[in-house]
């Protein structure tokens, strides 16, 4: 697929949202494609009638959805839906995986973190590459690893469709630009113009932590709550007698929908850090927050005591279902979530509410990259569906 990239192409993330209404189905005949497609990616195969129930489309308008869906390979055959009646069995449908590739990097200090999707959502390739010092010996070190891996599947002949970049820092999603980003030493970067030179195709640029939770909401598909915060929690190796929390980030998904504040950097946390003090980390307490299993010792009982009450306040600003931690920190002790739910419930203000939940990410510190390649798949894929009429 050739597209030639524009300012058009950068696909303004805060707006799209996550999940498909139903009712929404009779906006644009490219939202109805999406709405189909989408479908498809929460629900598995489905066949033309489960889909008629579940959008409320019109017989006639379904079936000219799914006729361009097939006619341009966005969608394929999945073989006879299963049914105990005599007569004509159903045929389903389900995503082309073949239709494309979609590249997902994380641009940090010293290293890519890379994650190749098709087009179903399944990963192709994740590795982690160093670049050197700049920013173009970023793209340059992204330019050899597509041409020599993935740009095109030797056996498939599967094109790369679409890029997404991760920027820890402020990113106009609109533009592509890179507002400030400290941690790269970079400030009103025109990282989608430097892209469009080297690459003609459809591109994201997104913050970090946007990115981590939208890989979180593709994990969760249908079942993504209403409203949800994922917050990232990220810490040096720990491999020295302390490590700082070098960074804390937040983002919020409402109604369905990343949100992105008036100027695209809602969701950077770092001052709040100075409400709950100076929260240190050595090497085994690090170790003991990423293991399942084990007990906390007295600090790590202080380390929750802090940490509560800053998401407490959280909570009670958003007052979400779901609390998702994610980052490098990479936390999945039981016995931490459970007290950290327990104080978190304690301390907010709808002190009785049961419904809030707080979890480990799905993906850990990869939910970054896999979310910049699955949003450029959505992006992509968009873009293909306003093209079918032009």
């Amino acid at each position: 697929m050739s597209v030639t990239t524009t300012n058009a192409n950068i696909t303004p993330a805060g707006r799209i949202p996550m999940r498909v209404r139903g009712q929404d189905h009779s906006e644009t005949s490219a939202h109805n494609r999406l709405l189909v497609w989408e479908l498809l990616r929460q629900h598995g195969p489905k066949s033309r009638s489960q889909l008629r129930e579940m959008t409320q489309m019109g017989k006639s308008t379904l079936t000219y959805v799914v006729r361009d869906l097939l006619e341009h390979n966005l969608v394929r055959p999945k073989g006879k839906r299963k049914s105990d009646t005599v007569g004509k069995k159903q045929e389903l449908m389900e995503m082309n995986p073949d239709y494309g590739r979609f590249g997902g990097f994380f641009i940090e200090g010293s290293e890519i973190s890379v994650t190749v999707v098709d087009a179903a959502g399944n990963e192709v390739d994740h590795r982690r590459v160093p670049y050197g010092e700049s920013i173009e010996d970023a793209l340059n070190v992204i330019e050899d690893y597509m041409g020599g891996v993935v740009a095109v599947d030797s056996e498939n002949e599967t094109p790369i469709a679409g890029l997404g970049f991760a920027v820890p820092g402020i990113t106009d999603f609109r533009s592509g630009r890179i507002v400030q980003s400290w941690r790269l030493g970079l400030s009103d970067y025109d990282l989608a113009g430097k892209v469009k030179e080297r690459w003609g195709m459809p591109l994201i640029v997104e913050n970090d932590v946007k990115l981590a939770s939208w890989a979180e909401a593709e994990h969760l598909g249908a079942g993504l709550p209403d409203s949800m915060i994922f917050l990232a929690l990220n810490a040096s190796s720990g491999k020295s007698d302390s490590s700082e929390l070098y960074g804390m980030g937040m983002s919020v998904i409402q109604h369905g929908q990343l949100q992105s504040g008036a100027h695209n950097g809602a969701g950077e946390l770092d001052g709040l850090r100075s409400m709950i003090g100076e929260m240190k980390l050595n090497h085994e307490q690090i170790q003991l927050l990423g293991n399942e299993d084990a007990s906390l010792d007295e600090s790590l009982e202080t380390f929750v005591d802090q940490f509560s009450r800053l998401l407490s306040i959280l909570v009670d600003l958003v007052d979400p279902s779901v609390v998702v931690l994610g980052g490098s920190l990479e936390v999945t002790n039981r016995t931490f979530f459970e007290a950290l739910n327990e104080r978190v419930m304690r301390q907010r203000v709808l002190r009785n509410c049961k419904e809030l939940t707080v979890r480990p990410s799905a993906h850990g510190e990869r939910g970054v990259s896999i979310g910049a390649a699955m949003l450029a798949r959505r992006a992509a894929v968009r873009e293909s569906f306003m093209n079918l009429d032009n």
